[in-house]
């Protein structure tokens, strides 16, 4: 395990404390879920296809 050292400013940590207090829970366990959550891969945007429109001329058709 490695260590990370930062600074934040005080209204920042002040925040972490509150959230963390509120959670009851440490600031390390706070931060470490919270980089966690971050950094977890999103699920990708649903795919558009590339053929949609394809079949397309762009000239109208004639009223029936």
């Amino acid at each position: 395990m490695s260590t990370l050292q930062i600074q934040l400013d005080d209204e920042l940590m002040e925040h972490l404390r509150h959230t963390a207090q509120a959670q009851a829970v440490s600031l390390e366990t706070l931060v470490r879920t919270a980089l966690e959550t971050y950094l977890r891969p999103q699920p990708s945007a649903r795919q558009r296809y590339s053929f949609i429109g394809i079949g397309h001329s762009g000239k109208r058709h004639p009223q029936e």
